[in-house]
């Protein structure tokens, strides 16, 4: 009697009701416990700032970095459901069952911001352009002009770190945009322009005679000066070694900067025009001459007619030969 009144009470107790709603997981299945309220330091917020996590690892990890929402306005809290969550798993392709989550009914996620003025957003892209001497000259004066909006930065986040580019063509340019990317940590946390009135200074040459179109220039045809560069609309040269084997694009007058953009490879060969071509493998050299298919310049690859085998083979042109030929080597 005493036995079976013993498993009659067995049958009857039951264990523990869950706390804050729902049923514990079986051991082995993913249980998200949502948080009533978190402070958050990143954006966007994602499951694991918002829930504790338990179960198999690999899950535990793929759903710790889905993305919630975005980190809310200072003084604005959001609301995270179970109900959101789902949806955010489902959007991104993943599924969660209903009764893996448990915890709270909502979570208040909250975050707190600062003010990262225009001012220092301004001297950052400032500091930078200082360093831009290969395109802006040796030296610059700048004048600001368009100063950034203040942006947010989240409390509690790594400091913010900085990337700069120019938003449009510096060179000649009497006014430069600098797009500034702020990072909290791998967060982007927005991005910002600043516009500055600039004048660039730094060394160059300049022509002693006028060189005409397709001429070479000879170091005693310049003369090293120290400039502005603000109104060139190029690349100043700044070393007569940077002349070497090169032609004007154009004619150029005495008393003007030389510009890279003003000089030029030297056209090898003339479309028809007879080329020699050389085949080299290791100490064997063959030597054809063909037929130019269009013209071309020093360092490019231009199509040759062998006449012989009546087959269009592709030659870099290096030089003209003393014969007058051009030369280019088989590749």
């Amino acid at each position: 009697m005493n036995l079976l009144i013993a498993l009659l009470l067995s049958l009857l107790v039951q264990a523990d009701p869950p706390q804050d709603g729902g049923a514990p997981a079986a051991a082995d299945a993913l249980l998200v416990q949502l948080k009533p309220r978190v402070a958050v330091t990143r954006s966007p917020v994602v499951l694991s700032d918002v829930a504790e996590l338990r179960g198999p690892k690999s899950e535990v990890e793929r759903l710790g970095k889905l993305e919630i929402c975005p980190a809310p306005a200072a003084g604005k809290p959001r609301f995270v459901t179970s109900a959101g969550v789902r949806l955010a798993a489902r959007l991104a392709g993943l599924a969660i069952a209903p009764d893996s989550i448990v915890g709270a009914k909502q979570v208040e996620v909250v975050a707190s911001w600062r003010e990262l003025p225009g001012d220092e957003l301004f001297a950052v892209a400032q500091r930078w352009i200082l360093d831009q001497t290969a395109e802006l000259g040796d030296r610059v004066l700048l004048e600001r002009l368009q100063k950034p909006a203040t942006l947010a930065l989240l409390d509690g986040a790594p400091d913010p770190t900085f990337d700069c580019a120019f938003v449009s063509k510096p060179r000649g340019a009497a006014q430069l945009l600098v797009k500034v990317t702020v990072r909290q940590g791998e967060m982007v946390v927005g991005e910002r322009v600043a516009s500055f009135k600039v004048r660039r200074f730094g060394k160059q040459l300049l022509l002693l005679t006028a060189v005409r179109r397709g001429e070479t220039i000879a170091p005693s045809q310049v003369m090293a000066s120290d400039g502005e560069w603000t109104s060139l609309g190029g690349t100043p040269v700044l070393s007569p070694a940077e002349l070497d084997g090169l032609v004007a694009t154009r004619d150029l007058e005495a008393g003007s900067a030389l510009l890279k953009e003003q000089l030029e490879q030297p056209q090898i060969a003339a479309q028809g025009d007879s080329v020699q071509l050389v085949l080299r493998a290791g100490a064997l050299e063959i030597v054809v001459v063909g037929t130019a298919q269009r013209a071309g310049r020093r360092g490019e690859v231009v199509p040759v007619l062998n006449p012989t085998t009546q087959k269009v083979i592709q030659a870099e042109l290096i030089s003209r030969g003393a014969a007058g030929l051009a030369v280019a080597l088989v590749r």
